[in-house]
């Protein structure tokens, strides 16, 4: 008897700490959610403060200036982007640099293209100035892109500073390119 009587004082211990805990961490969901709202705050000019509103036609003017030029600049791309396509029949695709380092004896730039297909080739560009270096090696399929794996030059050919890195990827379908930089240390 009295065993069972120390089971049922277990099991209400267990009960009771179990809604305690449960009390605590509901308690402590609601007061996040209540510190998360964000606090409204209305703001109202006081009389004394002067506040002058722009003239409306010259913020219009300006404005319609802007949205013009931007307008041109979208246009002028869109059509360079036809032009582009059309004279090569390539479509655009992503390309993505994962890395550029100096590994002490050389460059390496590790790359991607956004795109799935036979063959390709990645070309990488290093420019600092007026020099230019560049190195090319074939594009591998990778699951679902292309994997320009390595692309590295050496560091005899580079001077310290910082070079801008351009890495393009091409073929018969598709065209990108992606640009970063790497700083050279001697």
């Amino acid at each position: 008897m009295a065993r069972r009587n120390k089971k049922a004082l277990n099991k209400k211990i267990l009960i009771g700490g179990t809604l305690v805990l449960v009390a605590i961490v509901a308690f402590g969901g609601w007061r996040m959610k209540q510190q998360n709202k964000p606090e409204v705050v209305e703001q109202t000019p006081s009389s004394d403060t002067q506040t002058e509103e722009p003239d409306s036609t010259e913020t219009q003017s300006n404005l319609s200036e802007a949205d013009q030029a931007k307008d041109r600049i979208v246009e002028q791309t869109k059509k360079n982007e036809a032009s582009n396509n059309q004279s090569t029949g390539q479509k655009p695709t992503d390309v993505v640099i994962s890395y550029a380092q100096d590994t002490g004896s050389s460059v390496d730039v590790g790359a991607y293209a956004n795109t799935f297909e036979k063959s390709g080739t990645c070309s990488l560009t290093l420019t600092k100035g007026s020099s230019v270096v560049k190195t090319s090696r074939n594009a591998t399929p990778n699951v679902s892109t292309m994997s320009c794996g390595a692309l590295s030059i050496s560091k005899s050919k580079l001077t310290a500073g910082t070079w801008t890195v351009k890495v393009s990827y091409s073929s018969s379908k598709y065209h990108g390119e992606a640009k970063s930089s790497v700083i050279i240390e001697d």
